[in-house]
């Protein structure tokens, strides 16, 4: 059965850009068509096809020199290197700085937008995705991102989070969410139940992408990518 289109269908439509259209946003856009199967194919062995896949849905693969596939073995390597390993809010921005400028040196260019987007697949929260939008959102807050690496930018966005008005806006969000039209046209049609789509709402890993969401539509983009 085909999910339903992101048109609306029932329920209450949000206003684009506020924190209920950005939650609404993540689950049509990118968690239900893709996300989710690539957060279930990165919990297992990863390998360069896998890279490939993620960073052509993620329109990063130009960041990457050379051609073909095989020339995501570095992120490969880097990745099972930390598969035991559990990423906190204290450790993350250190090593994901440093492996971005260990693949830098292979590279000769940092691809640090998309280390953290495989980071992410593979550990979710607290890994924050590093996004120029994104970095332009919290600029517009006056959070300072930082105009080089990823650890500043990671203690501005992580700032952000745990606001307490942040907080309150998510806890908003995910309670709505449904009740939007696509998470009850996945309801009615039988593709979800209640008790699992509000799990995944709950969860940190979904909060942390509906907040990326939103401050990459701060930074100005529209279009979720």
């Amino acid at each position: 059965m085909n999910a339903p289109a992101c048109a609306p269908k029932r329920g209450p439509i949000a206003s684009e850009g506020n924190w209920r259209w950005c939650a609404e946003d993540y689950l049509c856009q990118i968690w239900w068509p893709q996300d989710r199967a690539l957060v279930r194919s990165f919990s297992a062995a990863i390998n360069c096809e896998l890279i490939g896949k993620l960073f052509g849905l993620y329109r990063v693969a130009r960041t990457v020199p050379g051609s073909g596939s095989n020339r995501y073995q570095p992120f490969v390597d880097v990745l099972n290197k930390y598969r035991n390993t559990v990423l906190t809010i204290e450790n993350t921005g250190t090593i994901i700085e440093n492996e971005s400028s260990n693949l830098g040196q292979f590279y000769g260019q940092r691809p640090l937008s998309a280390l953290s987007k495989a980071f992410w697949m593979v550990k979710n929260h607290p890994v924050a995705i590093y996004d120029n939008f994104a970095w332009e959102g919290l600029r517009k807050l006056g959070l300072t991102p930082g105009y080089e690496g990823y650890r500043t930018y990671y203690i501005s966005w992580f700032r952000f989070f745990e606001r307490s008005d942040t907080q309150r806006a998510l806890d908003d969000a995910v309670e709505w969410l449904p009740e939007s039209p696509f998470a009850s046209s996945l309801i009615t049609a039988g593709q979800v139940d209640l008790n699992t789509l509000k799990n995944l709402a709950n969860s940190l890993l979904f909060r942390n992408r509906v907040t990326d969401r939103w401050l990459t539509y701060k930074g100005g983009v529209k279009e979720f990518k």
